[in-house]
């Protein structure tokens, strides 16, 4: 019952009637729940939705704990596709980790060539020209 609750939910999210989909996931994570089931596609599905609407930290919520709940599941290559849309949360939230260490210019073994690394920013265009 709890997976057809969540299939519900995302078609109606799909169709674009969200207060309908968030009570069909309600429903399914309460299900799934009770019978001790995988939460992970439900947060999952349900911070897509959060998201699709502008629901930025609430999304970034139910992902983060999607994130952690396929973790614990054992469902590794669930993993990298959620916190992929975490990450899609903090970009449109603007809010990202600074960077790990200062990028330097690179310079490679072939002459005639520089390669510089710099950190993309969302609004700035790159380009390749020299």
């Amino acid at each position: 019952m709890g997976i057809i609750a969540e299939n519900l939910g995302f078609v109606e999210s799909r169709r674009g009637d969200v207060p309908a989909a968030l009570a069909h996931l309600d429903r399914a994570e309460r299900i799934i729940a009770q019978h001790g089931g995988q939460l992970a596609p439900v947060l999952q599905d349900r911070a897509e939705l959060l998201l699709s609407v502008g629901l930025v930290s609430e999304a970034r919520d139910h992902a983060s704990q999607a994130v952690t709940a396929f973790r614990d599941d054992g469902r590794r290559l669930k993993v990298p596709e959620t916190r992929l849309l975490l990450a899609d949360a903090a970009l449109l939230a603007s809010d990202w980790p600074p960077p790990v260490s200062t990028l330097t210019p690179r310079w490679p073994s072939s002459p005639g060539r520089v390669v510089i690394i710099t950190p993309l920013w969302p609004g700035r265009r790159c380009s390749g020209r020299r």
